[in-house]
């Protein structure tokens, strides 16, 4: 009769532990964000509660610090106990981290998480296939990406994007990125600048206003007024320029 546990943590593994390793792996099992550690379950089943997290860059005043969402699904248990990490999650949309921790000086007391391995199976859609690709993704969907020539795009799930470029427009991540690339998906991004001076930019759907709504973008076939010496002419614009100067 086949042990299926006992098979499964026999199967090949690209990280599994080898004889003289000084550092072990697991999965991220539970978050606490408010004191930057994570519970980890490591691959012979053990779990080690509230690692601090050490790639956190936290001092008294600066510093940052994300804890990414996860979920996890808890280690088989059988009668030789429970075998290898938590199984994959079957929602294909569920986040998982592998943590790599250590025991600082050796101590048996205090493990620590100095980093995260990447999955292996299958390899998360959101890497880069190309070298020289920077990529950051949040778990919204978010995303940022630098592209070997220096040009920077800000992606939202929507699809909307905002880029800076030597080029003719952004980074399309199926096509630069990664064919793999999540679709584009959720509520239509809204973008609002407000200085501390009060000057404020929003734009919302196809409507931009400046200033609170004190002045504003006309386009072509808008109604307008202007007022000179007291008369007031309206009309409606027929024709535009795609350049817009100030000054």
């Amino acid at each position: 009769m086949i042990d299926h546990a006992l098979a499964k943590a026999q199967a090949r593994n690209p990280y599994r532990k080898q004889p003289g390793a000084v550092l072990l792996w697991g999965k991220v099992s539970a978050r606490h964000p408010a004191e930057g550690t994570v519970d980890v379950t490591l691959d012979h089943g053990s779990i080690l509660p509230h690692v601090p997290v050490l790639p956190q860059l936290v001092g008294t005043l600066t510093g940052s610090s994300y804890l990414p969402k996860t979920d996890p699904v808890q280690p088989q248990q059988t009668p030789q106990g429970p075998y290898g990490l938590p199984t994959p999650n079957p929602d294909p949309t569920a986040n998982e981290l592998y943590a790599v921790v250590a025991w600082l000086e050796g101590s048996g007391r205090q493990p620590v998480v100095v980093g995260f391995l990447p999955p292996t199976t299958p390899a998360p859609a959101w890497l880069p296939q190309q070298p020289g690709w920077q990529v950051r993704r949040h778990e919204s969907g978010q995303w940022e990406a630098i592209d070997p020539d220096g040009n920077l795009t800000l992606g939202w799930p929507d699809g909307s994007t905002l880029t800076v470029t030597t080029g003719s427009g952004p980074a399309v991540p199926a096509t630069d990125i990664n064919p793999a690339w999540p679709s584009a998906s959720g509520s239509d991004v809204q973008v609002h600048l407000h200085l501390a001076g009060g000057a404020t930019i929003d734009v919302v759907g196809n409507t931009i206003t400046l200033n609170g709504g004190t002045a504003g973008v006309a386009r072509v076939g808008d109604t307008v007024q202007v007022v000179i010496s007291g008369t007031v002419y309206e009309g409606t614009i027929t024709s535009g320029s795609n350049t817009v100067k100030s000054g």
